[in-house]
């Protein structure tokens, strides 16, 4: 009914902003950086670490040879951010199938655990800089545990927002390409991170520059950089944003 409608939008209007100087924005101010850059540093740091630890003794040999295998495999999970360079292109297909076989990869708690394995693996040479290099892994580890939770949270927020938009009524697909025209401000026919911020801005549940790479990560699963329609229509259509992230 029409009052029903109105008290729905009232509820929403009161709900409380998620606060922007939590756990995340903290974080955020010390690194001021992204989580795949942050993987990209732990990858080559970890690949090196393992390496090296090769020349200390054969003992470990397994474990070391386990913990190259998987900084690799954090570090191709991460190519994406070097699509410019035409020979990525090769190793962003393998990054695909890696995630096809293995769909924990496609999520950012998923990609979490990876580091927080990958760290527990370097472990078994305690040396000082393997210390140094898995508890660092374990710090992007529990943020990428942290950004998962809040990016779904505001993605949810966001979702819900555009459907008290279309004034309570279920949401027809005429609307919901409507709504993508309208965020979608250089009419290229996709969202990219800048704007997907903006868009978040404007429904009150702004995401912070990582929270933006990680909710591109969770949209736009052929890595391309943007969310096209066809992905938007997707999310929208999935039952809730945190149950994927």
């Amino acid at each position: 009914s029409h009052l029903s409608r109105l008290f729905l939008k009232k509820t929403m209007e009161n709900i409380p902003l998620l606060d922007s100087k939590d756990v995340l924005t903290t974080c955020e101010k010390h690194l001021n950086t992204g989580l795949s850059t942050l993987a990209i540093i732990g990858g080559i740091l970890s690949f090196l670490c393992a390496f090296a630890n090769l020349f200390g003794g054969v003992t470990n040999l397994p474990l070391h040879i386990y913990a190259m295998i998987f900084a690799l495999v954090v570090l191709i999970l991460e190519t994406s951010r070097a699509l410019a360079i035409p020979q990525i292109r090769t190793v962003l297909d393998f990054q695909l199938t890696l995630e096809h076989w293995v769909k924990a990869l496609t999520t950012t708690w998923g990609r979490g655990c990876l580091y927080i394995f990958e760290g527990s693996l370097l472990l078994s040479d305690a040396t000082f800089i393997s210390f140094i290099v898995a508890a660092y892994m374990f710090g992007i580890g529990v943020f990428a545990f942290v950004l998962a939770a809040t990016t779904g949270r505001k993605l949810a927020a966001i979702k819900k927002r555009l459907m008290i938009m279309n004034s309570g009524d279920e949401a027809t697909k005429k609307y919901i390409e409507s709504k993508f025209d309208e965020y979608d401000l250089d009419k290229n026919g996709r969202i990219d991170a800048k704007e997907l911020q903006n868009l978040a801005l404007q429904l009150k549940n702004p995401l912070s520059a990582a929270e933006a790479e990680t909710a591109l990560r969770i949209l736009d699963p052929d890595h391309s950089g943007a969310i096209d329609k066809n992905e938007w229509m997707i999310w929208w259509k999935t039952k809730a944003s945190v149950e994927y992230v």
